[in-house]
């Protein structure tokens, strides 16, 4: 019976740490997000999108990949996280460029995740 016990505990703890570990900020999905865009990997960067971001992922991608050495494109390559505000099951993330401009980036959670989604 304690064994059984033990066992149990075990497995409790290893789900909330795997669970708790999975789950990402929105903060860190628009960074993976916007990392596979960079990178051209729409597959990817659909994992962190709603279905309307999706339908965007791809001709952003294809922008990059065209466009790479062009300034603005080298531009939205670097960034950092400046503002993260959560209010229920929305977010915006707020990110500034090395320009200095600055974009927020709205997300929904769906199926306990965080999604870059698009503002209708």
């Amino acid at each position: 019976m304690k064994k059984s016990r033990w066992i149990n505990s075990l497995v409790a703890a290893f789900a909330i740490v795997f669970f708790v570990g999975c789950s990402k900020s929105p903060s860190d999905t628009v960074e993976a997000w916007h990392e596979a865009l960079c990178n051209q990997k729409v597959d990817e960067a659909n994992k962190y999108s709603t279905t309307r971001v999706q339908a965007l992922n791809g001709i952003i991608a294809a922008g990059i990949k065209e466009n790479g050495n062009n300034k603005d494109v080298k531009d939205f390559k670097s960034w950092e996280v400046v503002k993260e505000e959560i209010n229920g099951n929305k977010a915006v993330v707020t990110i500034k460029y090395n320009t200095g401009k600055t974009d927020t980036i709205d997300l929904v959670k769906e199926d306990g995740e965080w999604k870059v989604d698009v503002q209708k």
